[in-house]
């Protein structure tokens, strides 16, 4: 998979379902919350943080983003059909 952005990553994430959450303060990350549907597993947190104002992400961040979203349900498919 090629690298991608913080405009690709929100994008893949709300066509999986994922909901924006509003933020109170200033801050350099958007938070989204996994889906109602998805079960998220004991010990995971459910929502992920993405780092705002990224054109390409490093790759080793790429994988990083991918093995979050992957352990709350998804597959590397669905995943890549979204991006």
């Amino acid at each position: 998979m090629k690298n991608f952005g913080t405009k690709d990553l929100c994008k893949c994430l709300e066509n999986l379902g994922f909901v924006f959450a509003e933020q109170q303060t200033s801050s350099h990350h958007y938070k989204y919350n996994a889906p109602k549907k998805h079960v998220v597993p004991k010990g995971l947190r459910p929502f992920i943080m993405v780092q705002i104002g990224q054109k390409a992400f490093r790759p080793n961040s790429c994988s990083r983003y991918i093995t979050e979203i992957k352990h709350l349900g998804f597959t590397k498919e669905e995943i890549e059909k979204c991006m």
